[in-house]
């Protein structure tokens, strides 16, 4: 017998591309088994159906490990907090709280539930600094609009001192730069430095 119940649905894991304003749906929240926190979601454009999954680092927000960076820490809150605020009202948000990380990210996931995140954001995404393929949330400002939370989305302008934008959509390539450290130089282009500019959005 021939029964597409035993088939197994092929699926996606190309990554997402990035953009001012890409379409994704939040379809999945979930602690790893190191107790940092996966945020899933999934392109809905047909042209632009690939995944992006920004983790937040449990190291990240913990003073006692060797990678806490009180700045990286601040930042890494608010992103999550605005990722919240597009599903969710201030009420709620504030809500969301623990007292190790284990507990926050427990915490977040409990707040995010499928009936909240089953609507299609908008979220302005750019390549990570030294990749053609990974997107990453920017730094600064606005990156995720809702119907529920609207925000205003925009690339930013500002380049390194290579011409390489901060903000950046295009491959290294067009700055002939590469993404294994070519030219102009090796490690150093997208890196923004925290004397770049004076923003809320500090990392």
């Amino acid at each position: 017998m021939l029964d597409l119940n035993q088939v197994e649905s092929e699926k996606s894991f190309s990554p997402i591309k990035p953009g001012e304003s890409v379409k994704v749906k939040l379809t999945k929240v979930e602690i790893t088994e190191g107790g940092d926190l996966d945020l899933h979601f999934q392109g809905v454009d047909a042209d632009n159906a690939g995944v992006f999954k920004p983790r937040f680092w449990a190291s990240d927000l913990d003073p006692s490990s060797d990678r806490y960076n009180a700045d990286k820490a601040e930042t890494k809150l608010k992103h999550i907090r605005q990722i919240l605020e597009a599903y969710l009202d201030n009420e709620t948000v504030n809500k969301v709280k623990g007292q190790n990380v284990a507990e926050f990210y427990n915490s977040v996931a409990a707040a995010l539930t499928a009936d909240k995140t089953d609507v299609v954001a908008t979220m302005k995404l750019v390549y990570k600094y030294n990749s053609d393929s990974i997107c990453d949330i920017p730094r600064y400002g606005a990156f995720i609009s809702t119907d529920f939370r609207p925000r205003g989305l925009k690339l930013r302008a500002s380049t390194d001192a290579n011409g390489v934008p901060y903000e950046r959509v295009l491959p290294l390539s067009e700055y002939n730069a590469s993404p294994d450290g070519g030219a102009p130089s090796a490690g150093t282009f997208g890196v923004e430095t925290q004397e770049e500019e004076e923003l809320p959005f500090g990392n």
